[in-house]
């Protein structure tokens, strides 16, 4: 079957793909929407996480670190080792195929702004949180982050907030 690259998407979801709780969760209903749509969809994630057989979506799970067995949410240093995976796992699938979009959830939003104009594709950013509030008080780490946050949303083509007081914090930082 030779698949249209104008309907092709490589989203990137930094998560445990599927557990059923928040983000994941967000991310399955996100992928049946836009499978709905006509939309195939690669998804790259972390290597743990429930299975899901969906016409339209292939998996691509980074690789097992032996002593990463779990990740929980919000912020966890767990987090760094399997976002370098995530990441050379997404270039690996960008180097291989063509994409015409790029998704890209919470931190992973980073890699979007390098990997959008390096392989011609327009990144839409999921924001599902201010990842700063994530962090918590570490003030060196938490300004880090706010200037970071700030480049994904204004480097991206399209920002989607999942509740309305994230739009409000996330609209003055592009207005356009």
């Amino acid at each position: 079957m030779v698949r249209n690259v104008s309907t092709r998407i490589l989203m990137i979801a930094p998560q445990p793909c599927f557990d059923p709780r928040g983000a994941p969760y967000c991310v399955l209903q996100q992928v049946k929407a836009l499978l709905s749509l006509g939309y195939e969809i690669d998804l790259v994630t972390y290597p743990m996480g429930g299975a899901v057989s969906l016409p339209g979506l292939r998996l691509f799970r980074a690789p097992a670190l032996p002593f990463i067995r779990s990740v929980k949410p919000g912020f966890s240093l767990a987090k760094f080792p399997l976002d370098l995976l995530v990441f050379c796992t997404a270039l690996w699938r960008l180097s291989v195929e063509r994409y015409s979009y790029l998704h890209t959830h919470e931190e992973a939003a980073l890699m979007g702004l390098l990997f959008a104009p390096l392989f011609h594709c327009k990144h839409l950013y999921s924001m599902h949180c201010d990842l700063s509030q994530i962090v918590g008080t570490l003030f060196f780490l938490n300004y880090l982050v706010k200037i970071a946050q700030s480049w994904m949303v204004r480097g991206s083509d399209v920002v989607v907030t999942l509740y309305p007081e994230l739009a409000t914090y996330a609209r003055p930082l592009a207005p356009g």
